[in-house]
């Protein structure tokens, strides 16, 4: 997925150099500028969640984990 946003980016810098007096044509430029952003963004976001990572491993005491069990449920329904 990067590839093709790099040729579309490297694409738009080309246009800029032939049109970019153009008003019009730079808020075109900008429009696609920013959707090339919030696309890598979302790429981004996606590689991070698949991305493998080693388990951490650390010793709790179970009512610790209980209390914060609780704690969790009853906090909500008191506000």
């Amino acid at each position: 997925m990067r590839n093709p946003l790099s040729i579309i980016q490297i694409t738009l810098d080309n246009l800029r150099l032939l049109y970019g007096e153009n008003k019009e044509h730079q808020n075109y430029f900008k429009k696609i500028e920013r959707s090339i952003a919030r696309m890598t963004h979302q790429i981004d976001d996606v590689l991070d969640f698949v991305k493998e990572r080693p388990m951490e491993l650390t010793t709790t005491k179970t009512s610790k984990i209980i209390s914060e069990s609780l704690d969790s449920i009853i906090t909500p329904c008191t506000n």
